[in-house]
């Protein structure tokens, strides 16, 4: 069985591959900004990418004669920018702004959720599924936050 933690993990390793950080400087210095933890709201240096666990639930079903358990966790994946950062993110000669940043990040993130099916398939999640987004402001930060509902056979 898959945890709640590892698919976090899988799905950190995922966004990291994949999704380059658009701070070249926080880049060449090998610093992280995609996390399995919660955000923190007073770091130096955004945007940033939080992947964490829900809430998880258990449905019972039966496949031949053996019963089994699916569960379904939800995992939350969120985008912070400063609504004032101007960063290049697209490869364009212009830059972008804090709202234009974190839209860019998020669709990146939903992305490379639906085109990574057989990775998750390979580590035992049969489905990641988008189910909710919304989009917050606290203080100067924008904050995109996804929800994903996992599937994974005990």
């Amino acid at each position: 069985m898959v945890s709640e933690q590892e698919i976090c993990e899988i799905v950190v390793t995922l966004l990291e591959s994949n999704i380059t950080d658009p701070l070249s400087g926080r880049l060449a210095k090998g610093k992280k900004w995609i996390y399995d933890d919660p955000a923190r709201l007073d770091l130096a240096e955004y945007p940033r990418i939080s992947v964490t666990p829900a809430q998880s639930n258990y449905e019972e079903f039966a496949t031949g004669v053996q019963a089994q358990q699916l569960e379904k966790s939800v995992i939350v994946i969120e985008v912070y920018g400063r609504k004032q950062d101007k960063i290049n993110v697209k490869g364009t000669s212009a830059t972008d702004r804090g709202e234009q940043v974190v839209d860019y990040l998020a669709n990146q993130v939903r992305s490379v959720i639906k085109n990574n099916h057989a990775t998750f398939i390979t580590n035992g999640i049969l489905s990641l599924r988008p189910e909710t987004k919304n989009r917050s402001i606290v203080g100067d930060l924008l904050i995109e936050r996804m929800t994903f509902r996992a599937q994974v056979v005990n």
